[in-house]
């Protein structure tokens, strides 16, 4: 039970061997452990039990449950609502599940939970200082192989960004993209990570009409969402390369990027953003007798 639970919470919390046995024990020990080769002493248990957020009695207690957040299904609905973009969700959802009076033991669950309660103070309630104050301690207490480490400090570089506090965004984005080079990016969660990131910075870079650096991160981040066959964020891409082609593209291949947006907007089923293109396209581009032509 020791070598299946200890290796259950390490894949859990996104840890590599080498990352959880670090100023521990050796990496080799952790392998011996996971395949119950090795007993280890009550001190390293002790030491490893604290670096998986979770008691000792979490490696031996039958009753115990593998997943011992109670958060999971919150997380499901928050990191939906975060993906939409839909913060007055989040607010609502964050309420209900603090209704619930939960007792949350987890260190990586209550940081989570501050991690919200910062994107609403921002996006909802507008107190934008204290947002970015609230991520500014929580970036210090977050550990490297907290699953959400990466999304900490992309929260804060898009706070400072908002905030017109360019330095601190560029010195933030300049450590998230060494950071983003460091991550396993055979793991399909990483993958959506780095894709995020770049897509902000590329979002960043159009708004502020810095057309070659942007059209560059938008085709390299493309290129990273097809060779891992992934469709996250790739219709907002495209949407972003249509934005900036008044620059550069021809008005058919500008509608071209615009419908590849929508098709796969489509197939994810997001009809509202589909619509938006599509009336988009209508009022722009398109008179009453093309409509009605690509109707027929």
């Amino acid at each position: 039970m020791l070598g299946e639970r200890l290796k259950h919470r390490r894949l859990e919390l996104n840890l590599t061997q080498r990352e959880l046995s670090e100023g521990i024990c050796k990496q080799s020990q952790i392998s011996r452990i996971e395949n119950q080769n090795y007993d280890p002493s009550a001190s390293i248990l002790k030491e490893l039990s604290n670096r998986l957020n979770v008691s000792m009695d979490y490696f031996f207690n039958t009753q115990l449950e593998a997943d011992s957040s109670v958060l999971k299904s919150f997380k499901k609905i928050a990191d939906d609502a975060l993906a939409q973009r839909d913060f007055n969700r989040l607010d609502y959802c964050l309420t209900l599940e603090l209704d619930k009076k939960k007792t949350i033991t987890l260190e990586e669950d209550l940081i989570y939970l501050e991690w919200i309660k910062a994107i609403i103070e921002f996006n909802v309630q507008k107190d934008f200082e204290k947002a970015i104050t609230m991520m500014e301690n929580l970036c210090k207490r977050i550990k490297t192989y907290n699953e959400y480490y990466l999304d900490f400090f992309n929260t804060l570089a898009l706070f400072y960004f908002e905030c017109d506090k360019i330095e601190n965004y560029k010195k933030l984005y300049k450590f998230l993209m060494e950071e983003i080079y460091k991550v396993d990016m055979t793991k399909q969660n990483n993958i959506l990570k780095v894709i995020k990131i770049r897509y902000n910075y590329a979002r960043i870079l159009v708004k502020n009409k810095v057309i070659k650096e942007a059209l560059d991160e938008i085709l390299e981040t493309i290129e990273i969402c097809k060779q891992n066959s992934s469709f996250y964020l790739l219709a907002e891409l495209y949407c972003l390369l249509s934005n900036i082609g008044d620059e550069f593209l021809s008005e058919e291949d500008i509608i071209m990027y615009y419908e590849q947006a929508k098709f796969l907007y489509k197939l994810l089923g997001n009809e509202k953003m589909y619509l938006k293109i599509q009336e988009y396209l209508c009022s722009r581009f398109f008179t009453t007798n093309n409509i009605s032509s690509r109707i027929k």
